[in-house]
């Protein structure tokens, strides 16, 4: 949609997805779906979050929103491909916080404790569906649930 390499760590950041999105639906509270899913990514440990993970789709009057979350499993290596608050490494619950500020949503410390809870119970649910004791300990050790 934006018209840019995704391999470009230089050319996309949350900053200008977040305008992306304002700008192609017109809908302040898909800015905040978008806030929503970049908490998700960095308390999850989704370091694969790169433009080419995050699209738009069209409904049948028009109206553009973002797609169905998708490929944010937990990730560990360098950093965020997608910069917030201008880094991609060591991004903490302050850089969260400040990019709400910047976009005006005024609910982040709400969105960040939903995000948060829903993340909790991950060890129970990843049990529930067979995954080892071995790999979830291995996912939990790249959550940061800033609790």
């Amino acid at each position: 949609m934006a018209n840019i390499d995704f391999r470009d760590k230089s050319i996309m950041n949350y900053d200008k997805f977040f305008r992306t999105t304002l700008f192609v639906t017109k809908n302040y509270s898909q800015v905040k779906e978008a806030y929503s899913r970049m908490v998700f990514n960095v308390l999850s440990g989704n370091q694969d979050d790169h433009a080419k993970n995050h699209s738009f789709i069209m409904n049948k009057e028009g109206k553009w929103s973002l797609s169905p979350a998708y490929d944010i499993s937990p990730t560990f290596g360098y950093g965020h491909q997608m910069e917030i608050n201008f880094k991609d490494k060591s991004v903490n619950h302050k850089d969260l916080l400040v990019m709400a500020d910047k976009f005006e949503i005024r609910d982040a410390k709400d969105i960040i404790q939903k995000q948060v809870e829903i993340l909790s119970d991950f060890d129970v649910r990843a049990k529930g569906i067979g995954i080892s004791q071995k790999k979830i300990e291995i996912i939990l050790k790249g959550f940061k649930l800033f609790k």
